[in-house]
This record gives C-alpha cells, sequence and structure tokens, in this order.
C-alpha cells in the first residue's frame, strides 16, 4: 500500500523544528567497518501493515510472533519506525515487537492536526490490530519525545500499559514548545543517492552505525512523478508537524507525581544533551534512571546492540 502524501508535501522544513533526527545530510563521523552483525539483523524484515486510525492510516512494523509479550515502539519526531530496525529483531526473540511510525511521519498519513492524545489511539489501534496484548498490555518504549507522547497514556490510559520505558526522553520541544520556523520550500532531489548523501542527525551526535543510518535515510524518502523539478526523491516527514502539534503533557506543566499508576524506567544516553539536564526533569523517585555510556541522542543508530542489551535485559526482569 502506497504511503498517504500531502498534495503539497513541503518535505525539507528546517532541520532545527525536530529534535529527533531530520531528513537532511549523513553524519560524516563513525562509519562502523566492522558490522558484520547488521546484515543478519536488517535481513530479518518486518511485516509491514497499515492501520487506520484518527482518519489517516498508520504505519506499523511487525516482529516476533504471536502471544509473546508484547513490546510497543515510538520513534522520535523526525524519524520512522524503522530507525528501530537494528534493536527490534533481537527483542523479537523473546517479545512480540511492534514499532509504529508517528503521523506526519514515514509511511504514516500527513494530518491537519497532531497531538499526544491521537499518537496514544493511534498506538492503541495499532496494539490491537496487530494483536500486540495476547500476554497482557504491552511494555511502551518511546523515544525523545515518542517517549513524551506516550506519557500521555501513562497518564490517562495506564491500563493500556505494562510499564513505560522512556528513552532518552527530555519532555520538551524547541523553544519551550513554540515552533522553530525554518525553510517551508520542498526540496527535491534528481536521485536517491543524492537525497541520502543530504542526510543528517538532529541535533548533531554521533552515529557509529553509518550503514544504519543510510538504511534510515533511504526509508525516510519517496519518489515523486512530475515534469522538470516536480520529479525526483522527497522526504517524507511533515515539515509543519510542529505548527501543527497541539500542546499537551509532553510541553507542560507535568503532573506530579508523573505517572502513579504505570511502572517507569528512563534510560538515558550519557553523551546526549538529555544527560546534560536529567537532574531537572519532572520525575520522581519511583522513576528508576539506567544511563548508557558512551551512547548519544539517537541510540538505536549509535549503540544498537547496546540499546537492544539494555532492552532485553529489563524486559527479562522488569516491571
Amino acid at each position: 500500500m502506497s504511503p498517504v502524501l500531502s498534495p503539497s508535501p513541503r518535505q525539507d522544513a528546517a532541520r532545527a523544528q525536530y529534535p529527533d533526527g531530520v531528513p537532511d545530510a549523513p553524519s560524516p563521523q563513525g562509519a562502523s567497518a566492522g558490522s558484520d552483525w547488521l546484515a543478519p539483523l536488517l535481513a530479518r524484515a518486518p511485516h509491514v501493515m497499515y492501520v487506520a486510525s484518527a482518519g489517516s492510516m498508520v504505519e506499523l512494523l511487525l516482529w516476533g510472533e504471536r502471544g509473546r509479550p508484547g513490546v510497543f515502539l515510538l520513534h522520535g519526531a523526525g524519524a520512522h519506525a524503522h530507525w528501530w530496525d537494528g534493536v527490534a529483531p533481537l527483542l523479537a526473540e523473546t517479545h512480540r515487537v511492534a514499532a509504529m511510525t508517528l503521523p506526519g511521519h514515514g509511511g504514516s498519513g500527513w494530518r491537519d492536526r497532531y497531538s499526544s492524545a491521537d499518537i496514544v489511539e493511534d498506538a492503541r489501534a495499532c496494539i490491537a490490530a496487530a494483536s500486540l496484548g495476547e500476554a497482557g498490555p504491552p511494555v511502551f518504549v518511546g523515544h525523545s519525545i515518542g517517549g513524551a507522547h506516550l506519557m500521555h497514556g501513562a497518564v490517562y490510559a495506564p491500563d493500556a500499559m505494562r510499564g513505560l520505558v522512556l528513552l532518552d526522553t527530555s519532555f520538551r520541544t524547541p523553544g519551550g514548545g513554540k515552533p522553530v520556523v525554518g525553510r517551508s520550500a520542498r526540496r527535491i532531489f534528481a536521485t536517491e543517492a543524492e537525497a541520502i548523501a543530504r542526510f543528517r542527525l538532529a541535533p548533531p551526535g554521533p552515529a557509529h552505525e553509518q550503514r544504519l543510518v543510510e538504511h534510515v535515510a533511504r526509508h525516510a524518502l519517496v519518489r515523486i512523478a512530475g515534469h522538470g523539478d516536480e520529479a525526483g526523491w522527497c522526504w517524507r516527514a511533515d515539515p509543519a508537524y510542529w505548527f501543527k502539534l497541539v500542546p499537551g503533557i509532553e510541553q507542560g506543566p507535568y503532573p506530579v507525581p508523573l505517572c502513579p499508576r504505570v511502572p517507569t524506567v528512563q534510560i538515558i544516553a550519557a553523551r546526549s544533551h538529555v544527560a546534560a539536564v536529567a537532574a531537572t526533569l519532572p520525575l520522581d523517585d519511583r522513576v528508576r534512571r539506567i544511563f548508557l555510556p558512551e551512547c548519544g541522542h539517537h541510540i538505536m543508530l549509535d549503540r544498537p546492540l547496546a540499546l537492544a542489551a539494555a532492552l532485553s535485559t529489563l524486559l527479562a526482569v522488569w516491571p
């Protein structure tokens, strides 16, 4: 099924609009020559399905057998579900794993507005469509603002969650919730290779697994037909995501305690901007924190094996 595209997909908004990884140029650092482990993982391609929710289609990737305990993965802004391709197959050895693409990102449709409340409903629709809850409510894992969106579910629909893992989540959007203005004209590239060569991560940070960076860049692109300058490759993400985002729990003020009814763990990348402000985040003493050394904010691209090991160990003993 083809992704739902806006009639005017202005795909090249400023990278500053997205705190988690936005299309526009490959990180030069850390290409990993010895990534022989990666090819077999990427070969375990997920089952892809599209779920109707809130008037549009939401992309959902699935790994693992039905009936196993469920894990629901949600990426950050500017990314998409394939960011988990180097991690999810390892979790799927013991769990049924689903990764949803946020509306307005990747293969999911664009909307006139976005909100944490709608995103939680999207998640619940995907969990039902994927039979992810056959062994009980799944554990939710949200990266960066994906975790902040999931906080809405932890506060207002806690019975749907067995546990919540906040993965390098700081709970704040750029400018304290105000959208950052940047380029709005779409950029169309003549070839896929040219576009991939222009992919960058935002905020900048280490990404040692360069093959994964190229992999997610490829999945962030869509080919458009047209004439002359209107034909080529462009980015899928809705550049107006922040402008359309309805303020919610991810922008504060935050309830105290933050998540009284859902067991919560925060995993923090020790080399990220979140680590620098961890002590100021609105989490009470019941939220356990795990720091992953030598990891940047984009953990699944930087140290995917370390992340998979941390999540697998956590899921084996918690909640």
